[in-house]
Parts: C-alpha cells; sequence; structure tokens
C-alpha cells in the first residue's frame, strides 16, 4: 500500500504527463495549419480552448491591454453554456499605478476570490464575472507583457499547483 507521500508524488508525476500531452496536442493541432496562413483571432481561439479543457477549468480567457488604457477580454472559451461570460468585458486600468502594486510580469494566483484579505474592488470584479478562483499568467515578449491568460473556476474553489502555473508560463 502507498504512502500519503507516494501517492501525493504519483498523482504529480501523472498530472505532469497529462500537462506535456497536453501542449503536445495544443502543437500539433496548430502545426495542422502551417501550410496555410494563421489568422491570429483562430489561433487565440484554439489556445483558449485547448487551455480551457486541459486545465479542466470553467472559463478560460485572452485579456489585452488596448490603447485606451483598458484591459479587454478577446478571446474566451467556456466549458458550458451556463458559464456567465465575460467576453468584450473592459477594465480601466492605470499600468503604471498597477505596476506600483504588483507585478504584472509575475503570475497570480487567486485560490478563494472571496477571501476577507483581498481588496474588495477585486472581490468585487471576480463576484460580477461569477469566479471563484483564478489564475492569471502573463504572456511576456522580452520586457513587454503582450497580454494575460485568466483561467476561471465558477462553481467552485480551486488551489493553483506550482506545476500549473511552471507550465502555463512555459
Amino acid at each position: 500500500m502507498q504512502s500519503a507521500v507516494e501517492t501525493e508524488q504519483s498523482l504529480s508525476v501523472e498530472r505532469k504527463l497529462k500537462l506535456h500531452e497536453a501542449r503536445e496536442s495544443i502543437i500539433g493541432r496548430l502545426a495542422a495549419d502551417l501550410p496555410k496562413s494563421i489568422n491570429l483571432d483562430t489561433f487565440l481561439r484554439v489556445i483558449v480552448a485547448e487551455l480551457g479543457q486541459m486545465m479542466e477549468v470553467d472559463r478560460c480567457d485572452i485579456i489585452k491591454l488596448n490603447s485606451e488604457g483598458e484591459l479587454r477580454v478577446s478571446q474566451e472559451w467556456r466549458s458550458s453554456d451556463d458559464v456567465p461570460s465575460s467576453l468584450d468585458v473592459r477594465i480601466p486600468v492605470d499600468v503604471a499605478t498597477l505596476s506600483e502594486h504588483l507585478d504584472v510580469k509575475q503570475p497570480i494566483r487567486l485560490d478563494d476570490t472571496s477571501a476577507p484579505e483581498l481588496d474588495h474592488k477585486v472581490r468585487f470584479f471576480a463576484k460580477s464575472l461569477g469566479t471563484r478562483s483564478l489564475l492569471v499568467v502573463p504572456v511576456v515578449l522580452g520586457d513587454e507583457v503582450l497580454g494575460l491568460i485568466g483561467l476561471h473556476h465558477t462553481r467552485a474553489t480551486r488551489h493553483w499547483s506550482d506545476e500549473e502555473v511552471a507550465f502555463l508560463r512555459s
């Protein structure tokens, strides 16, 4: 009989294998379109759908900073139609002020968006989107943040593991 530590380690290995297989699936699906020119919108829709399914979340989205200084949800995948949509949601943001409070180049993990220690604006915004747990991973090229990938759980809270964060950063 396996000890608790051995069971946890084997689950971790299984999860890593699953994440690796999912990454290969994404690459394979995208490679099929390489002979044709790749449409960025189609490419991003494939990414959010594959990541959402692979990470077993309720909603996966891509958030871009637009020229008006807003974060806008530009692509979205939802596990079912009863998951609230965040597509085209716009969030006014002052990047300079935001950068003073957190490193926008690092992932943000919120296992429970209703936690009392969170800023009330964060709790309110998450509640308005129906998000119970949130993982935001920046897409960085050099020193520039190109966008953010958001993974949401709407039905229950979720603990985001270090392996999941590392996978998404890769």
